[in-house]
């Protein structure tokens, strides 16, 4: 019994290598003329790009050509994102400075809004928005302070 099987595992595994020896040799006798010289251009196939569903293969030329404009778009969109972001970050702090304005007498907002403005305007965008914050937070104390002084200051005898 075991006989067999190593008979039969023997045969089938023979003529497997031969089948594969016989497929390797039928494809290098169809591909004898891959040494042909080439004349012009060399043509690189690892940029291939689609153009109008028919594929284009560029010169190396043309392929750095096209890599260093890519580059470019990329450096430009990271640009643009570092833009908005900073556009953004401003909207926030003078969201910030809107809200604490909120504590703040009506008649003396416009006053405190200005002062605000002018000293974040002094300051760097980090510290701006560090500012924004610091003076969100205590401007509902500040605002009470304001609103005691107004109802319980001095007042002409």
């Amino acid at each position: 019994m075991i006989e067999r099987m190593a008979d039969f595992l023997l045969t089938t595994l023979t003529s497997g290598m031969l089948g594969l020896l016989l497929v390797i040799l039928f494809q290098l006798t169809t591909r004898m003329d891959f040494k042909k010289r080439r004349r012009g251009p060399r043509r690189v196939r690892a940029h291939v790009v689609p153009k109008n569903d028919e594929y284009v293969t560029l010169t190396p030329e043309r392929a750095r050509v096209r890599r260093a404009r890519a580059m470019q778009m990329e450096a430009e969109a990271a640009r643009e994102e570092a833009a908005r972001q900073e556009a953004l970050k401003a909207c926030e702090d003078e969201r910030r400075i809107a809200l604490a304005l909120i504590f703040v007498p009506p008649g003396q907002r416009e006053r405190y809004r200005q002062e605000w403005n002018a000293e974040m305007a002094s300051l760097s965008a980090r510290e701006a928005s560090a500012f924004a914050l610091q003076l969100l937070r205590s401007a509902p104390r500040a605002g009470a302070m304001l609103w005691l002084k107004r109802a319980f200051g001095r007042r002409p005898a």
